[in-house]
């Protein structure tokens, strides 16, 4: 497992990408202005489940320029070969991802590893096997994910009971931020609500400002 410094200084908000969204022509440029008003306070996942470890590759050394430059974190979800090779500072596991303590013994000791989860078995699980963040949801409804059945906040109290930092997603948009905030999470995770706005770095900045101790 990382230092407990590495995993206090884990951003807030993580911005997490989709298929459609990295083949994209403007995903380039709406990153780089993301990356460039978050700074350090953002993580970027990548996260294309039908794109090929080149392609995510491509996109990872491309996007890895803009992390370096403006501090942020970046983060690859389950292709642990992509993370290793372009220097990221973590990976995320999903449910058909590699199994913790698998993937603990291939990265560096300083990458962070997440872990998406939906219900505290899972989430003591992987805290006990060394997980360094969880990823929960679904919370709320979410546009990303509509077939999805919502938790509610209650959710994120008895995940975040086991100790890892718990980033919440699905659903939580601005307004209800403070409201997974009370129940334990360290930060959220957003998709379409900052991806699809009609002005992303201006959704981003009000992100941010819910997001401050």
């Amino acid at each position: 497992m990382t230092s407990s410094r590495e995993r206090s200084r884990l951003p807030r908000l993580h911005l997490i990408t989709s298929d459609q969204l990295l083949r994209s022509s403007s995903f380039g440029e709406i990153a780089a202005g993301l990356l460039g008003v978050g700074g350090d306070r953002i993580a970027l996942h990548l996260r294309g489940q039908s794109m090929s470890g080149r392609e995510m590759w491509d996109l990872a050394a491309n996007v890895k320029k803009a992390v370096e430059r403006f501090g942020s974190w970046l983060f690859i979800n389950d292709r642990i070969d992509v993370a290793i090779a372009c220097g990221a500072h973590g990976v995320q596991l999903g449910e058909e991802s590699f199994q913790v303590r698998e993937a603990r013994r291939i990265v560096p000791a300083s990458m962070l590893i997440g872990v998406s989860v939906h219900g505290p078995y899972r989430s003591e699980a992987a805290v006990n096997a060394g997980a360094d963040f969880l990823v929960a949801g679904t919370i709320f409804e979410s546009a990303s994910h509509p077939e999805k059945s919502c938790a509610g906040a209650a959710l994120v109290s008895g995940i975040a009971a086991f100790g890892a930092p718990v980033i919440a997603i699905g659903g939580v948009t601005v307004e209800r931020v403070s409201e997974v905030r009370e129940r334990g999470a360290h930060g959220v995770a957003v998709i379409s609500g900052i991806w699809n706005a009609d002005d992303p770095v201006g959704q981003l900045e009000r992100y941010l400002k819910e997001l401050e101790d």
